[in-house]
């Protein structure tokens, strides 16, 4: 099933969406809400079949940091009933799929419109997903809640993951997914992330990392923000953090907009963006592709392309205007693949039940996402904590036990 193509996406959740259907979502979001510091809050998730292998060790380490309720967004038929069979039975997690969201888009997605490059296996189930992962943050928002979004492959490493993500006053929040690799073991294999490649990590600095996002329950910035970046993601078949990186950053990371398949040539296209940088990667796998046109071109991609002048003074403009507050969570708490791997030697490559010599498990990092194709890294490793989700007091339990003197 995980290599099959999912079925069609639904052509009838746009202009004739329900309200019972929203009514019955918000229920569900609802169910799985608890309280952070005295705030309603939702974590949720988002993923289709192909990723459910990531599942289990997600809910585990929820349930060691103490989470025990979760929302998923799917948007195929087996995605829901396979989590429900992994026997993690610690956290409760509730189901939702897009077509109950009322995003307002259904036709206009086609199979043939995303482009290859930053989506996953099936591209248009993962640029629709992305979508209603929006449009969900946006009801949790205007009804009151508090919003944590991860990927299914972040892991949560301590009890201080919620209360440090909710402890500021922004609308909204971001992990960093700047690439900051110097390991040589990891720079032999540039595959793994072409951007941690000395030459290429200016470009990337400053983006934003959407798997893990926060949104301020009632803030008008934050529903603004949310709004602006699904009318972005309609209007050029972009993913989530194209959208927030342009409005946030007047550039987008990995796209080529003008030549999307839904605004190629058109005014309002020439009115929003111009050219990316074209860089060459060492991606080994696109160098075997063989397609015409420069984005075909072995080792050839779109990078940050730039909003035009006009649309960037305006979004601006409209943040001040609102009062916009946002942030990036520091990479030192919030680590992404690369910081895995950097750390790799002196935080995960220690074995079951082990702690630092500071007394620690995992040093200053609440969490990490498995992104920037280290999954392979992580699989090929053997030895480390990170594969029997604990809770941090079993782990110092164990250590006490193995080393009494200390």
């Amino acid at each position: 099933l995980s290599t099959g193509t999912p079925p069609a996406l639904s052509l009838t959740d746009g202009r004739g969406r329900s309200k019972e259907a929203r009514r019955q979502a918000r229920r569900t979001m609802r169910s799985v809400t608890f309280s952070a510091a005295g705030r309603p809050t939702l974590l949720t998730t988002a993923l289709n079949l192909e990723d459910s292998d990531w599942m289990p060790l997600c809910l585990r380490w929820l349930a060691a940091a103490g989470l025990r309720k979760l929302l998923l967004l799917h948007s195929d038929d087996y995605t829901c009933e396979a989590q429900s069979r992994l026997g993690v039975s610690q956290v409760q997690v509730a189901c939702l799929r897009p077509q109950q969201l009322g995003m307002g888009v259904g036709e206009g997605w086609a199979r043939d419109e995303s482009p290859d490059w930053g989506l996953a296996a099936h591209p248009v189930e993962t640029a629709y997903l992305q979508r209603g992962k929006m449009r969900l943050m946006e009801l949790a928002v205007r009804d009151g809640l508090d919003v944590i979004f991860l990927d299914v492959d972040v892991l949560v490493l301590s009890a201080d993951f919620v209360p440090r993500l909710a402890a500021h006053d922004s609308d909204v929040a971001f992990a960093s997914d700047r690439r900051t690799i110097r390991n040589p073991d990891f720079l032999v294999h540039p595959e793994w992330c072409p951007a941690s490649l000395p030459p290429y990590r200016t470009y990337v600095a400053d983006w934003l990392d959407t798997g893990l996002l926060y949104a301020r329950a009632g803030s008008e910035a934050a529903l603004w923000l949310l709004q602006e970046v699904q009318s972005l993601m309609d209007s050029f078949v972009i993913t989530d953090a194209d959208g927030f990186q342009a409005v946030l950053s007047g550039h987008a990371q990995l796209a080529d907009p003008l030549r999307s398949p839904r605004a190629a040539g058109t005014m309002l296209a020439n009115q929003t963006w111009l050219k990316p940088l074209w860089l060459q990667t060492t991606d080994r796998l696109s160098q075997r592709k063989k397609r015409r046109g420069l984005s075909g071109q072995p080792g050839i991609k779109p990078l940050n392309a730039p909003l035009a002048l006009a649309r960037w003074e305006h979004y601006s403009k409209q943040a001040v205007a609102r009062g916009l507050k946002w942030h990036v969570y520091p990479q030192e708490e919030f680590g992404n693949g690369p910081v895995m791997v950097e750390s790799w030697g002196d935080i995960f490559a220690r074995g079951f039940g082990s702690t630092r010599f500071d007394g620690s498990r995992s040093g200053s990092l609440l969490s990490v996402h498995v992104n920037c194709a280290t999954k392979a890294f992580l699989m090929n490793s053997v030895g480390s904590f990170l594969y029997r989700p604990e809770p941090i007091e079993d782990t110092l339990t164990m250590a006490s036990h193995d080393f009494p003197e200390s």
